[in-house]
């Protein structure tokens, strides 16, 4: 693997660059970020349902005040799994690399738009909570340049 010079700051990167993001270190791209995100996050924080923007790892950028007490975190700290209390997300590689998550409908959500771009809506989705029931939600999914915004709504019965 050949090694990538980050636009932000010069320095060669193989470790911290990133198939969403090539050409800026996970590190810069923190900096990058926080350049916009008060107007990204005043959005984000608008909406009425949990929501927010994620890499191509599933780790949360950016998440709004309704994702859950005490989200926020360094940006690609965690994953959306384990934000939203997803039982799999414990298992062995974590939110997105375990075997129960190859059926995950929120990673299929994010999955297709990063690949073709194109929106899902109200997509539904069920996954087991860390308290052991099953938890019925509906995904929205838009592409961002940085990543995918994903938005939780009620499931639609």
């Amino acid at each position: 693997m050949s090694a990538e010079i980050c636009s932000r700051c010069g320095c060669a990167s193989t470790a911290g660059a990133t198939a969403y993001l090539s050409v800026v270190r996970r590190t810069c791209f923190s900096f990058l970020l926080s350049a916009w995100d008060q107007r990204i996050a005043a959005c984000l924080d608008s909406l009425e349902m949990p929501a927010a923007i994620l890499a191509g790892d599933y780790t949360v950028l950016l998440p709004n005040r309704r994702l859950g007490p005490g989200v926020r975190m360094d940006p690609g700290e965690r994953r959306i799994g384990e934000v939203i209390g997803c039982a799999r997300a414990v298992s062995p590689g974590r939110c997105g690399r375990g075997p129960g998550c190859v059926h995950c409908g929120i990673r299929k959500a994010i999955d297709h738009t990063f690949a073709t771009g194109e929106k899902v809506y109200h997509y539904p989705v069920t996954f087991p909570n860390r308290a052991g029931a099953d938890e019925a939600l509906a995904v929205i999914t838009v592409k961002a340049a940085e990543g995918v915004i994903v938005i939780f709504e009620p499931a639609q019965t």
